[in-house]
């Protein structure tokens, strides 16, 4: 009879250890990491847009030919640095020393015609002056003087054209800079019937150039010129330049009904690393506040599902969401629960500043940098249930929990 009660005395006391080892978790009414949690820190916000785009020179000419012809000398090539006025491409122009010489001598004739013509008129002027011949005569004269006048400034336009065209056989560079593209080469033909073939491309100082970036509707209202920008190229992966918003381009593109709109950043590239035609990767930065006390949004939106004496099962919180993303129109106070050193939430008042949906700045408020903030909840599965835990008030221990 003795022993029968010292077991069931010895059952009663691993039994109340058993609870005792589920409850201890549970003593201040949530268990241990119930409360997901994030420290006050010290920090930057910056809030900018992004967007790819194409670096470009500041000035890129396109040099081209006015006349058809075979190229005989090429004088440039890729890189090559140039100077205005210095010749590059020289045409074959045989047939056109030959067509201004038909026009000198188209000209020659006509002087002649013309000083035969005056010649006639003059001797008509004496011999009507003495009767000896009718007015009709001599208005004959004159109309063929004038004909023969205005054949030869024809004559003269058409020598100039020649030379022109004569001329435009020895093809020079418009401006200072380098070649960046030679599109021909000696012994190939080009014709200029319908439109200017481009034969070389000259870009220039290439110490200075543009991004060309395009930019979505939703983004346009909140740029302006002279905002600053950073942006990084593949070529030189984790350097990061700057540049300066010059401009917005006011023509549109669509494209699959999506509106984007050409912006312009100059950029400074005085050891040349920059390269024309390289992708960049811009942002535009819209707002900065340095050395700010940043808190998680996740710490605004996070209401507790239950005070630490209810008793309740955890529910998800209620999630309150920041919509503005603006500094000018930031929501203005907020609340967030702080941790306290018995593992209890406690409400803080917040006078808030800018936020970027991700983080937003304290501008006053009882909360200091290293303080632990509530960001969530961890929840507990129905399945992780156990004998135990049911046993002991339908609690459940935290995940790894030691019965």
């Amino acid at each position: 009879m003795k022993s029968k009660k010292w077991s069931l005395t010895f059952l009663a006391l691993i039994v109340t250890g058993m609870v005792v080892t589920v409850w201890r978790p549970w003593s201040n009414g949530v268990p241990v990491n119930f409360y997901r949690t994030q420290r006050v820190i010290n920090n930057q916000l910056r809030l900018a847009v992004s967007a790819t785009g194409t670096l470009n020179p500041v000035r890129l000419v396109n040099v081209g030919t006015q006349v058809s012809g075979t190229i005989r000398e090429l004088l440039v090539d890729f890189n090559d640095q140039v100077k205005a006025g210095q010749l590059m491409v020289v045409l074959d122009d045989d047939l056109f020393q030959a067509k201004v010489s038909m026009s000198r001598a188209n000209v020659k004739t006509a002087e002649a015609q013309c000083s035969l013509a005056q010649i006639k008129y003059d001797r008509l002027v004496k011999l009507r002056q003495a009767g000896a011949t009718p007015q009709e005569e001599l208005d004959t004269a004159k109309a063929n003087l004038d004909i023969a006048e205005a054949g030869l400034e024809q004559q003269k336009a058409a020598l100039n054209q020649d030379l022109y065209n004569l001329n435009n056989t020895r093809i020079q560079a418009p401006i200072d800079g380098v070649v960046i593209n030679r599109a021909v080469d000696v012994g190939q033909t080009v014709a200029a019937s319908f439109q200017t073939p481009t034969l070389i491309d000259i870009a220039g100082d290439l110490t200075e150039m543009q991004i060309n970036a395009s930019f979505a509707e939703a983004d346009i209202g909140r740029l302006k010129p002279g905002l600053k920008a950073s942006f990084t190229v593949d070529a030189f992966p984790g350097s990061t330049f700057q540049g300066v918003l010059r401009q917005i381009r006011l023509n549109p593109t669509i494209t699959s009904n999506v509106v984007t709109y050409d912006v312009v950043v100059d950029v400074s590239n005085p050891d040349g690393r920059l390269l024309p035609g390289m992708t960049a990767y811009v942002d535009i930065e819209l707002y900065r506040e340095d050395n700010v006390l940043l808190i998680p949004n996740a710490a605004l939106n996070y209401r507790p599902s239950r005070t630490p004496s209810s008793g309740q099962d955890p529910l998800a919180s209620a999630a309150q969401t920041l919509t503005d993303t603006s500094p000018e129109n930031a929501p203005q106070t907020g609340e967030v629960y702080v941790l306290t050193s018995d593992s209890r939430p406690k409400e803080v008042a917040l006078q808030l500043g800018a936020t970027d949906l991700r983080s937003t700045v304290v501008k006053s408020g009882n909360l200091k940098v290293g303080d632990q903030i509530i960001i969530g909840e961890n929840v507990q599965n129905d399945a992780d249930q156990t004998l135990f835990s049911r046993a002991a008030g339908n609690r459940r221990p935290p995940r790894g929990g030691r019965f």
